[in-house]
Parts: C-alpha cells; sequence; structure tokens
C-alpha cells in the first residue's frame, strides 16, 4: 500500500511539474536565448556603403567558374544487324 501511495504522489508530481513548472523553465531558457542572439546581433551592425535610400542592393558572393566537365571523347556508333 506504501508504494503504491509513493508511486501516485511521484505521478503527481511530475504531472504539475509539467503542466506549470516546466513552461516556466521553457519560457526563461527561449528569453536568454532570445538576449545572447540580440547581443550577437548588436556585435555585427549592418553597413552601409553609401547607398541611397530607396536604392536597392543585392550582397552576393561572386560563383566560382564552372569548370567544364571533361570526361572524355564521345563515340557515336551504329548498330549492327546479324541478318
Amino acid at each position: 500500500m506504501k508504494v503504491i501511495v509513493i508511486i501516485l504522489v511521484l505521478y503527481l508530481l511530475f504531472k504539475i511539474s509539467g503542466k506549470y513548472i516546466m513552461p516556466l523553465l521553457f519560457k526563461k531558457a527561449v528569453s536568454s536565448f532570445e538576449k545572447k542572439m540580440r547581443e550577437q546581433q548588436g556585435q555585427q551592425p549592418y553597413k552601409e556603403d553609401g547607398v541611397k535610400e530607396g536604392e536597392t542592393v543585392i550582397d552576393k558572393k561572386p560563383s566560382p567558374k564552372k569548370k567544364s566537365k571533361d570526361v572524355g571523347e564521345y563515340i557515336d556508333f551504329e548498330e549492327l544487324n546479324d541478318e
């Protein structure tokens, strides 16, 4: 009987902690993560290189030149009939 009561109490504690305490811990973890991300964004401000207001700028790395796929010589062949 004592074991059943202990199991029931532990079950209720986990259920209550999952319903009320875990969301609070999760909210705190998310807010600290958000704070860290905001600090990182503050360290790397967006730079404006003489861009006028209303002008569209697309920052893009130049793509490397594509190498030709030289896999060998193409050989054209004709099918032979065995008649």
